[in-house]
């Protein structure tokens, strides 16, 4: 399952930059603000891979604002981005052991991943931009005051607080909207959480070990940053998995039957 959802990370992450670029494009600033929020996702990407969209995105805007590049990125991003949803419910209905004749038909089940995509975006647009709003603000602070904010440990420690976060809501709505079988909010909060603090723990690892003892593109050449993300999403994909696992066992044991003596 992991395997399966990674590819389908992979097919709506480059759509999702086409679109960011595309859209960023139109408006003044829009290469700085797209810049400001790839420099926060530095210390969330290994660095391989982060180099990777950096290039892919300057050659977006090398190009200058297109509407019909636009048009195109959206209906690629709502088709791969639904595929990855759709995967994902794919994967919560397994886990949750859904019988055959209960799952939604195809229809059904592409439309609700259609609309679950502005839905599980939007949180990340909301903290690209506050880090893009923080990280100006940090910035007139250290130059009128010289207080340090951009450079300081709070300030590192903020910016991953607020994508664990996202990271949290996100899983959270596709815990609830995903399955078959409907649960309460507060059912998925526990393996939202789980599976947040997970990725939070396996990016930071996995970021340490690539940066340090990787070497994938003396090994690979060119092609060592692609695999570097697709080994990053694949993990990505392994967290979310985990926390669905954990809400399907707490789910089974608070619903098991007491058995009185």
């Amino acid at each position: 399952m992991a395997a399966e959802t990674a590819y389908s990370f992979i097919f709506s992450f480059f759509p999702l930059l086409l679109l960011a670029a595309t859209s960023a494009s139109f408006f003044g600033h829009g290469q700085h603000t797209v810049q400001t929020v790839s420099v926060a996702l530095r210390e969330f990407m290994p660095a391989e891979s982060h180099a990777l969209i950096e290039a892919y995105v300057s050659i977006l805007f090398a190009t200058g604002p297109h509407s019909g590049l636009f048009s195109i990125s959206l209906a690629l991003l709502l088709w791969t981005g639904s595929s990855l949803i759709a995967t994902l419910m794919k994967s919560l209905n397994r886990i949750y052991r859904i019988a055959a004749e209960e799952l939604r038909p195809f229809w059904k089940e592409r439309a609700i991943s259609i609309f679950l995509v502005p839905v599980t975006f939007l949180p990340i647009i909301v903290a690209s931009t506050l880090a893009v709003v923080g990280a100006q603000a940090a910035e007139l602070l250290d130059s009128d005051f010289g207080i340090g904010i951009a450079t300081s440990h709070f300030w590192g420690f903020t910016k991953w607080a607020l994508f664990v976060l996202v990271m949290g809501i996100i899983i959270a709505v596709i815990y609830y909207v995903g399955p078959v079988r409907k649960h309460r909010i507060k059912n998925v909060i526990p393996g939202a959480v789980l599976s947040s603090g997970l990725w939070a723990f396996i990016t930071y690892g996995f970021n340490f070990y690539v940066d340090r003892f990787g070497g994938y593109n003396r090994v690979y050449g060119s092609i060592g940053a692609f695999i570097v993300l697709l080994l990053w999403m694949y993990l990505t994909s392994f967290a979310f998995i985990v926390g669905a696992e954990f809400n399907a066992a707490l789910e089974q044991t608070i619903n098991q039957p007491k058995v009185t003596v």
